[in-house]
């Protein structure tokens, strides 16, 4: 199995296996990400609502040996204005706010920048998209993509003759496969990158201020997930996260899994000693249920926004 995948028009490539960052602050981010960088991690993804780039920062001057050549990051664009999910950044706000990034960071560049979601209606989508266009052309970024954006978000790019995006970041796992999106990414030379990869685990976003649309249901080790997870950790003897990054990787989608423990930072590393049957693989993917489940009710599923 390729340890990286081909990305955007070039001859670029993006390491399959990245290291998340969402709900960890500075502080965790600079130990978590300097543990993923010494475990051999490559890939670090963070964006403007994390708030956690002095963090990595941190880690990445605390590595003094690597090249910034032998490493890819990504950032995302938080399309909104502070708090706000009704007040959008024009263009010109857009680059300043990828400068800022890339200065708090001290990368010199994206290696890619995502816009976060696009909530903000065609005009703003698009608006926001040429801005991404321009930092590209002028090689501040080296690939262009977004996230969260559905079929019609991305034929609104294309009707407009802009480039298409390289990637596009969008929850993926057994419970929600996303099967007709991805196969318009395929279609259209987009890559599919995966988060929330773990949300069908009984553990995932438990603790208090992690939410989620998860449902005690889908949390219960007696659902239908659960009792297929169980049967499968026992029969691969790996744990239910290799499980689940695992599938994602053998439908060739990278991955960002994040912890804030060493442990487990090593662990999620180690999944090329197995491979998951082509019958597993397919009773996994009958699991789907079209589950969106990593953005709250109340805000609700980027990927409906108008």
């Amino acid at each position: 199995m390729n340890t990286t995948q081909s990305i955007g028009s070039s001859d670029g490539t993006i390491p399959c296996v990245g290291f998340g960052t969402y709900l960890l602050n500075d502080e965790q981010c600079a130990s978590g990400v300097k543990d993923a960088l010494d475990a051999g991690y490559k890939h670090i993804d963070t964006a403007e609502f994390y708030a956690n780039h002095d963090g990595i920062s941190q880690a990445l001057k605390a590595c003094p040996n690597l090249k910034r050549s032998d490493l890819f990051i990504t950032d995302k664009l938080s399309p909104t204005k502070g708090a706000s999910f009704d007040v959008f950044k024009n263009g010109d706000e857009v680059k300043i706010a990828c400068k800022e990034h890339i200065a708090k960071l001290n990368c010199e560049y994206l290696d890619l920048y995502l816009i976060h979601h696009g909530m903000g209606g065609k005009d703003v989508r698009l608006e926001q998209w040429k801005a991404l266009c321009d930092l590209y052309a002028e090689g501040i970024i080296r690939n262009a993509g977004v996230s969260n954006f559905s079929i019609q978000h991305l034929d609104e790019i294309k009707e407009a003759g802009m480039m298409m995006p390289s990637a596009n970041q969008i929850e993926i796992h057994p419970l929600c496969t996303q099967t007709e999106l991805i196969a318009y990414c395929h279609t259209n030379n987009i890559l599919p990158i995966a988060y929330s990869s773990l949300a069908p685990a009984s553990t995932w976003r438990i603790e208090e201020g992690q939410g989620s649309a998860k449902t005690d249901e889908h949390a219960s080790s007696e659902s239908k997930a659960g009792q297929l997870m169980k049967e499968l950790v026992a029969k691969y003897s790996v744990t239910e996260t290799q499980i689940l990054l695992k599938w994602a990787l053998q439908h060739q989608y990278p991955i960002l899994p994040k912890s804030s423990q060493k442990g487990r930072i090593i662990a999620n590393t180690d999944l090329f000693s197995f491979t998951i049957d082509s019958n597993d693989m397919h009773r996994l993917d009958n699991l789907d249920e079209n589950s969106a489940l990593a953005w709250p009710d109340f805000i609700g599923n980027p990927l409906n926004a108008k």
